[in-house]
């Protein structure tokens, strides 16, 4: 009877010394090779548990049961190591959402009727074939695929595919130069702020693009530090403030390098981030030349749309600080300048077209395009400059835990060059969880130069500028990989006609350059003064 007391006691801590024996053992190579058995530990390991039971250290229904787990392990160890080097250390992810689309500027446009610039959404700058949206619905969907890599213990390899649908601008910029017409108009093959691709192209395959490739950089010397060089995810954006995609759409991924700086001064409750970034916006193959005397032109000299050969950059720097001074509370608070530089006029056209007027880029190339005695007038060289400072925030409270948390938030930016219309104002308030339901009110009032018109949200503010108005979204996760998200907006012009053409400078309107500027005029207040309904679902796998 004592006996048998004492090996009861003793049962688990044998236990334990069985799995210790068996994972030293189990380093060896198993014998059992024959891929049709089923899975076997390795002699040793088997002799040990046979012994094990035999002694009494293990009862028949603990030795099949650590017979059963020891095979399974050394088979996938074996699985494991067998692998070729390049299949090993990857890591993979994406997302794919559907989405219900819904736009209203007024009633739909139908045959018999006379609509009239102004009351209705219609672009007649076009001197040939305008065009007219007065409710649109559309059923998207985006596919996103990427992988990382792990290159030893310092570096990392990564992609992204993603769907995405072409994109054309510069088309209502008409200039009297000798080239005449749209010289600025540019399409790319893929939205680089929208990964959407509308269905309803008549069961036409759908693109998939190239969306990041990048490596990174952490340094076992300096690991508060990573560099990363390539194309990837938007250094200057953590997804803590849903008001940051007035200043940088979340579907950009930008080009060129970028380096990151986290410090936590006190763990756990105080952490100051930099960040510091180069990217590249275009690159100009070669500068346009004329070949005619038509217009008055002189042969051998450089004209639209590219007056020289200087590519246009852009870089930013970022300080970032976060406190925690209790377990409920949170708080985020960043201070960011970008610059682009040597804005060329196609560069320059893109601009206006989303909103933003020629005063907000210094030496706007554009100039080149007005008449011979305006004192703007200058030869059309990439030295257009624009500059931004942005402060923004929030504050997070947890005292129910996250489920429902509470984040007001807050935005402030501004363009330092522009004259009008310079400053942006957003702010909002955010509660719960995806578990629960995530809720998000914002109001925005995003002047004509209050943001960089090319990096604003698509899907909040239609990648416009001189909105202002209430988005509001719910989501809520079905399943552990199924979310659901309604979002609405109600949006019109922050501003009605060009602040500066009523301040005597036309030249600083984001029309001044259309064939007809009253009624390009008329289009863009009446394309921000709409309602939008965004449904989708969403599977992360």
């Amino acid at each position: 009877m004592h006996l048998r007391t004492k090996n009861a006691r003793s049962r688990p801590r044998s236990l334990a010394m069985a799995f210790v024996l068996l994972t030293v053992l189990s380093s060896r190579p198993s014998g059992a090779d024959d891929a049709g058995a089923p899975p076997e530990p390795s002699p040793a390991a088997t002799e040990m548990l046979k012994a094990m039971r035999e002694k009494g250290i293990l009862s028949d229904e603990e030795y099949e049961t650590i017979y059963r787990r020891q095979a399974k392990y050394e088979a996938d160890q074996k699985a494991q190591n067998s692998l070729p080097g390049w299949l090993k250390d990857w890591t993979f992810g994406g997302d794919f959402r559907l989405r219900y689309d819904r736009q209203d500027y007024s009633s739909q446009l139908k045959p018999g009727n006379v609509y009239v610039p102004g009351e209705n959404n219609l672009n007649l700058n076009n001197p040939t074939v305008g065009s007219g949206s007065g409710l649109r619905e559309r059923y998207i969907m985006r596919v996103r695929l990427g992988a990382e890599k792990r290159l030893g213990e310092d570096f990392v390899f990564g992609f992204r595919l993603t769907t995405a649908d072409s994109i054309s601008f510069g088309n209502d910029t008409y200039i009297d130069i000798p080239t005449q017409g749209t010289p600025f108009a540019t399409t790319l093959a893929a939205n680089p702020r929208s990964g959407n691709t509308t269905l309803g192209g008549y069961d036409a395959y759908h693109g998939i693009f190239l969306d990041r490739a990048y490596l990174s950089w952490n340094p076992w010397f300096a690991k508060p530090l990573t560099i990363i060089a390539g194309k990837f995810a938007n250094p200057f954006t953590n997804g803590l403030n849903i008001a940051e995609r007035a200043v940088w759409d979340p579907d950009i991924s930008p080009e060129g390098i970028a380096g990151k700086l986290h410090f936590d001064v006190i763990p756990e409750s105080l952490s100051v981030d930099f960040v510091a970034a180069y990217f590249l916006i275009n690159n100009v193959a070669n500068a346009s030349v004329n070949s005619t005397t038509a217009l008055g032109a002189t042969p051998g000299t450089t004209t639209a749309p590219f007056f020289d050969e200087r590519d246009p950059d852009m870089y930013g720097f970022q300080l970032g600080v976060t406190a925690t001074p209790t377990e409920w509370v949170r708080t985020n608070l960043r201070v960011s300048f970008y610059q682009y530089e040597q804005i060329n006029a196609a560069l320059a056209a893109y601009m206006e077209e989303e909103g933003n007027g020629g005063d907000a880029i210094s030496n706007n190339p554009l100039f080149v395009a007005l008449p011979p005695n305006d004192p703007l007038l200058n030869e059309g060289a990439s030295r257009g400059r624009m500059e931004q400072i942005v402060v923004d925030g929030s504050l997070r409270f947890t005292p129910f835990g996250e489920r429902y948390q509470i984040k007001p938030f807050f935005l402030f930016s501004q363009i330092l060059n522009a004259l009008y219309d310079d400053k942006a104002y957003l702010a909002g308030l955010e509660f719960g969880s995806d578990e629960f339901v995530r809720i998000a009110v914002m109001y925005s009032d995003i002047g004509r130069n209050g943001v960089m018109g090319t990096q604003i949200d698509d899907d909040i503010w239609d990648g416009l500028t001189n909105m202002k108005g209430w988005y509001i979204f719910a989501e809520r996760a079905l399943t552990p990989f199924l979310r659901l998200r309604v979002g609405y907006s109600k949006m019109r012009p922050s501003t009605g006609p060009c602040t500066a053409a009523l301040a005597g400078q036309p030249d600083y309107c984001d029309t001044a350059f259309a064939f007809s500027p009253t009624l390009l005029q008329d289009f863009r207040l009446t394309e921000r003064n709409r309602t939008r309904w965004q449904i989708d679902l969403i599977a992360d796998f």
